[in-house]
């Protein structure tokens, strides 16, 4: 217990009074400061700030590395994809973009560069690598169009043995039915003027020069 003076009249009273017995003024009780819930020393809140501080640095620090390595590095990777891409180096890009795992669409974007690859063996003649190509792309866009484009400008320019088997394959794409069958008719003339050359190589004068193989030549319509 202390004495205190009283903020009316000014006599000491005891502070565990509830009003002044001279004056009759009510005191107010100070109130009492709640101690904390957590910390019953300053020391306890000192330690707690530093471990959270520490565990907040922690969290932010696993979080930037599996940005870097989940985000950044795949970036970067799709990123020298397409550089290799616009340098005509398909195989490269798509060795990089099957890593990815389907990152910003890597997936779809290795068929487009598949399909880019074809066009640009196509552009070259190389036709057969062409066809791979555009099969490889899965159907992306026009894709199985392109390989009928590809196997039609194939048949034309090649041996007529080839082009037979991919006109065959075209069935009725464009005029590839006719086309395959004039070949039969030419690979039938070619068989049969092999027979009239065979008849006449062991005879001095050559086919060439026979009126036989001339007529026959000038019916078939075969150039040699």
């Amino acid at each position: 217990m202390a004495l205190i003076n009283c903020p009316e009249c000014n006599k000491e009273i005891s502070d565990t009074v509830k009003k002044c017995p001279g004056c009759g003024y009510r005191l107010k009780k100070k109130k009492e400061k709640k101690a904390s819930k957590f910390f019953k020393t300053k020391k306890q809140k000192k330690v707690f700030v530093v471990l959270m501080t520490v565990f907040i640095a922690a969290l932010l620090g696993v979080g930037g590395f599996l940005g870097y390595r989940y985000y950044l590095v795949p970036l970067n990777q799709y990123n020298e994809a397409m550089a290799l891409v616009k340098d005509n180096k398909f195989d490269k890009a798509i060795v990089k973009l099957e890593k990815l795992n389907d990152f910003n669409g890597s997936k779809k974007k290795m068929l487009e560069v598949y399909y880019k690859k074809a066009e640009y063996l196509l552009a070259s003649g190389s036709y057969e690598a062409a066809i791979l190509g555009f099969k490889a792309s899965d159907n992306y866009k026009d894709a199985s169009e392109r390989i009928n484009e590809v196997k039609y400008l194939w048949a034309q320019n090649t041996n007529i043995d080839e082009a037979m088997t991919l006109f065959g394959e075209l069935g009725n794409y464009k005029d590839a039915e006719e086309k395959l069958a004039a070949l039969k008719k030419q690979k039938m003339a070619e068989i049969a003027l092999k027979k009239i050359e065979s008849a006449y190589a062991m005879k001095p004068i050559a086919c060439s020069q026979t009126k036989e193989c001339l007529s026959f030549r000038e019916t078939t319509k075969l150039k040699y």
